[in-house]
């Protein structure tokens, strides 16, 4: 992925590689793939060999999303004078992408009709892999390989839990064993509803956190919308996650996006014996209404909590993550990112905190790196290429705070 500048606003305080999977080449072009791991949130790195030097050749993505919607991708390209094309490193002149975009070929994916701003690519929760065909035809000579980037990793393992047995609903994704204790994130969606981090949750297992997603209303035994949700529910889970095997006590964060942001913030400032940090993304820094109408959006001991008051900080006890995008029309959270930090700074948080805002991204910067969607970009801001972006290098910050957590 190309990079993009943040704009940084810190606070006071302080693989492997693996060969393409079912490659067919005829006529001397051939496909090869590597990458880090089998995972979503990972790139690949895509080659094309055995053309003429110079010579000009398009590459064609297709997938079909849960919904049987089948989806096209397109980047043209030159040849190098070894007559081979490294889509992360040779720009896309034309197609559905252009620019170098190491994963342009699949997030670029359209709808069959594009000019449908809500088209969203619909995968199923995480059960089935999201599978890409790529195809490269110079006259009579074709090559064609399939990609297939597995939320579920080998070695990660997850276990569903209800409110009828655990007393809150969600899903517990852990790493394989061994390397000791670990930091542990809770994490929960926004005003969407049900469980959808839950794919979120297995990446971060992935790559050694123990996470736990869950669900708040929309799921069952939970309300139907978000209205009157306690900030103890939260807190249940947060006190299971911090009981598993593995999970580090002392470092239990939680991550949550847009509407949900709130209920983060809530509950690391009124548990900083149980939460050790905060990661919000597209937040806000006020307690909203029910949604999508009532009082109250939260409670606490049994309270409604006055909307439109600014959500406290000078309680929490670890660091601060917020990113957001400079063009989020949905809401202003590019203004409340950095007065979260500025509210930490007036506290006098000792621990390091930070805001990053990402240029021409939106609110659906929130999204899983690299999925094809395209949104509503006139209500919510940015473009398709600035949103997936800041998707990516959101989750490079996720992984960056939880890796620099002490030991």
């Amino acid at each position: 992925m190309a990079a993009i500048a943040g704009v940084l606003i810190a606070g006071c305080g302080g693989g492997g590689s693996g060969s393409a999977q079912g490659a067919v080449s005829g006529g001397g072009l051939r496909f090869s793939v590597s990458a880090a791991s089998p995972g979503v949130y990972d790139p690949v790195d895509v080659r094309l060999s055995g053309l003429k030097p110079g010579a000009a050749v398009t590459i064609t993505s297709d997938s079909a999303d849960f919904d049987e919607v089948h989806w096209h991708g397109s980047g043209q390209f030159q040849a190098d004078a070894s007559g081979v094309v490294d889509v992360a490193k040779q720009p896309s002149t034309a197609g559905t992408y252009t620019g170098v975009d190491e994963m342009g070929l699949l997030w670029s994916m359209d709808a069959p009709q594009p000019a449908d701003s809500s088209a969203v690519y619909f995968g199923s929760n995480c059960s089935a892999p999201f599978v890409v065909t790529l195809t490269a035809v110079v006259g009579k000579a074709s090559a064609t390989t399939t990609l297939t980037r597995l939320w579920q990793v080998p070695g990660v393992t997850t276990t569903a839990l209800s409110v009828a047995a655990d007393g809150f609903e969600g899903r517990l994704a852990m790493p394989s064993s061994g390397g000791g204790t670990r930091p542990a994130v809770l994490l929960f969606g926004g005003s969407e509803g049900g469980n959808l981090e839950t794919c979120r949750a297995e990446m971060l297992a992935e790559k050694g956190f123990p996470a736990l997603a869950v669900g708040y209303f929309g799921e069952p035994g939970t309300p139907k919308t978000l209205n009157d949700i306690p900030i103890e529910y939260f807190a249940k889970a947060a006190k299971y996650l911090a009981g598993q095997p593995g999970v580090d006590r002392g470092h239990i964060i939680v991550l949550s996006l847009s509407r949900g942001s709130e209920a983060a913030l809530l509950l690391a400032q009124n548990y900083p014996d149980l939460i050790h940090g905060a990661i919000v993304m597209a937040p806000s820094a006020q307690v909203g209404p029910g949604f999508p109408t009532g009082p109250h959006g939260w409670t606490l001991g049994g309270v409604g909590l006055p909307t439109d008051e600014t959500i406290p900080v000078d309680k929490i006890s670890g660091p601060v993550l917020a990113l957001t995008g400079v063009d989020d029309k949905l809401w202003g959270s590019f203004i409340w990112a950095p007065q979260i930090m500025r509210e930490l700074d007036a506290a006098h948080n000792p621990f390091p905190h930070k805001a990053v805002l990402y240029p021409n991204a939106g609110h659906d910067m929130v999204d899983d790196p690299w999925m094809p969607g395209i949104g509503h970009l006139d209500e919510r801001g940015g473009t398709r290429p600035g949103n997936v972006a800041a998707a990516s290098e959101s989750w490079d910050q996720i992984l960056s705070f939880l890796r620099g957590l002490p030991r």
